[in-house]
């Protein structure tokens, strides 16, 4: 499940992360309710948009980042806006190939990105994903949706992973279909 995406997407991507994105990007970020000490995975962390938000904060309280993404094209962006962090690390490939340890993180953040997966894939991907967290762990999301029904697949999948709801809503984002921002605990 290799993707490179073209460099037209990486260059509107970058502009937009450094610009007219970055108050959704900090809105995401926000409702991470970060205090500085936690561990979070970005997972599809793409041009580093909202992983330079999170970066920031965690090195006030010694936090750690780490990003995971399967494009090479898209680790090296995130590699160079995180360039001045030293709370972060990257890993290249499938969450359920690495070699990242279970139970360590206190939250997961994923941006725009589980929709760019091929569906036969969701349960590999988000039991992965919820195997990272620790318990208690938090996870949020926000994507695009087609359909209510594809966010109830979405979030049955967490479900059955061992992850309880804790909200789920609509949000507006400029230049998206219809968006949903959910939360579920570990």
């Amino acid at each position: 499940m290799a993707y490179e995406p073209p460099q037209l997407e990486v260059y509107i991507n970058q502009f937009a992360a450094k610009t007219f994105a970055k108050p959704y990007h900090r809105e995401f970020v926000n409702i991470l309710n970060l205090k500085g000490h936690e561990r979070v995975l970005d997972y599809g962390s793409g041009a580093g948009g909202p992983a330079s938000l999170i970066a920031k904060t965690l090195k006030k309280g010694n936090g750690f980042l780490t990003c995971v993404d399967i494009s090479q094209r898209w680790m090296d962006c995130a590699k160079k806006m995180l360039s001045k962090y030293e709370n972060v690390d990257f890993y290249l490939g499938h969450i359920a190939k690495l070699d990242i340890k279970d139970n360590s993180y206190d939250i997961v953040g994923i941006h725009f990105v589980i929709h760019d997966i091929p569906a036969e894939s969701w349960p590999e991907v988000t039991s992965s994903l919820a195997s990272k967290l620790k318990t208690g762990g938090l996870l949020y999301m926000r994507e695009p949706v087609s359909d209510i029904q594809q966010a109830e697949n979405m979030m049955s999948l967490f479900e059955r992973a061992g992850m309880q709801r804790v909200y789920v809503k609509d949000v507006k984002v400029p230049l998206s279909s219809r968006t949903i921002e959910m939360c579920m605990k570990k």
